[in-house]
């Protein structure tokens, strides 16, 4: 093994570094900027390099959505660079790192509180390792497995900073996890104390109370909690404005992440989908970051003779062919993720799930204390 430097903002040809090189391992934020990682797959491609691997982001979707973010937008330009490079390509879109935990080590050490952004929002943190290994599987292939292929990794497990803060502690029995809102204050057991949490005082702001408009006053965001004493608190001034509730629409079928964002604009913070698929669609439209949160039924339980079934797109594996069949059906649903069933009881005659069935759906439910739509 030889070891080359390259300094990717000398701005001197970077074709001495990939002299006698095969393959390429793409780091975009390694190489500082996406013009430079341009250019880094122009001089590959001109001196022989057979493929390149490219890591790149998890919240990649190759559609116009992508053009929205700028960090989405600089992975995807580079991506399609890549591909059309006429070299062999593999893609590794990875979702956060788990190695972005490591600077809580010092002040877990130091004070015993993590204090950080977005402690609500949820991701299944992937250890360097892991993307190592698959990076490894593609840039050594000479078989061409890996050509033209989009990996997707993802860790075992969807965890707030609040749980992360947690389980990084040396004893995380005495400090159960906290839900704080969108700032977290996450307290390690080093003994140190821990610090209150943060309250935000919405003042000068009318709320309606399901009566009237209230006249102007203040509202307190104390964690998970709203109240209206704002001793400590952070003043923002509403200026007279209307401070509405965040509106749950309780009915919804999902197709993109454009209804996401449809549905937070107009004011709608929790979706609930009345089925949706594939899993993998309803997967990615979970935990979006800025976007209306989701509950979703998955997949419908519907007859085969009910009108249903003539829908187009229908999956086969929606149709219960009577009581036997509920626990299959709900099983299943548990495997995929799913929140609650969805069960179509069409009108009498109409060829829909007929009684015994539905009581069969229900009960199956009910064992794994799930609700019914």
């Amino acid at each position: 093994m030889e070891n080359v430097r390259a300094d990717f903002t000398s701005g001197r040809s970077m074709e001495p570094a990939l002299e006698g090189a095969d393959a390429l391992y793409l780091n975009l934020a390694g190489v500082g900027d996406p013009e430079t990682a341009v250019q880094l797959v122009g001089a590959a491609a001109a001196l022989g390099v057979r493929r390149i691997v490219m890591l790149s982001s998890y919240a990649v979707t190759d559609t116009a959505l992508d053009e929205e973010n700028i960090l989405l937008k600089m992975h995807a330009m580079v991506e399609r660079v890549v591909r059309d490079s006429g070299l062999e390509w593999t893609l590794v879109r990875s979702g956060g790192l788990a190695a972005n935990t490591l600077p809580w080590a010092e002040p877990i050490r130091a004070t015993g509180v993590v204090r950080g952004p977005n402690a609500s929002v949820a991701q299944a943190l992937v250890h360097e390792a892991d993307i190592a290994a698959v990076s490894t599987q593609a840039l050594l292939d000479a078989s061409g497995t890996h050509q033209g292929t989009v990996y997707r990794l993802t860790g075992p497990e969807s965890l707030t900073p609040v749980h992360r803060a947690h389980f990084s502690s040396k004893d995380p029995r005495r400090h159960p996890p906290r839900r704080l809102g969108e700032s977290m204050t996450a307290a390690a057991p080093s003994g140190a104390g821990t610090s209150p949490r943060r309250r935000t005082a919405l003042t000068n702001v009318r709320v309606f109370d399901g009566r009237e408009l209230r006249a102007p006053g203040t509202v307190v965001i104390d964690g998970d909690r709203i109240g209206t004493g704002p001793s400590r608190a952070r003043e923002i001034d509403g200026g007279g404005a209307v401070l509405p509730p965040g509106l749950i629409d309780a009915h919804v079928h999902l197709s993109s992440a454009d209804n996401l964002r449809q549905l937070c604009e107009h004011g709608v913070t929790t979706a609930l989908d009345m089925a949706a698929w594939p899993t993998d669609l309803v997967d990615s439209l979970r935990n979006v970051p800025g976007l209306t949160d989701i509950r979703s039924a998955g997949t419908l339980a519907i007859s085969a003779d009910g009108i249903h079934a003539t829908m187009e797109g229908i999956p086969k594996d929606s149709i219960v062919t009577g009581p036997a069949d509920a626990e299959r059906f709900v099983a299943a649903r548990v495997a995929e993720g799913s929140d609650y069933n969805k069960i179509v009881a069409e009108s009498p005659g109409s060829g829909g799930l007929d009684q015994a069935t539905l009581n069969a759906l229900v009960a199956a439910a009910r064992t794994r204390s799930w609700t019914q739509d």
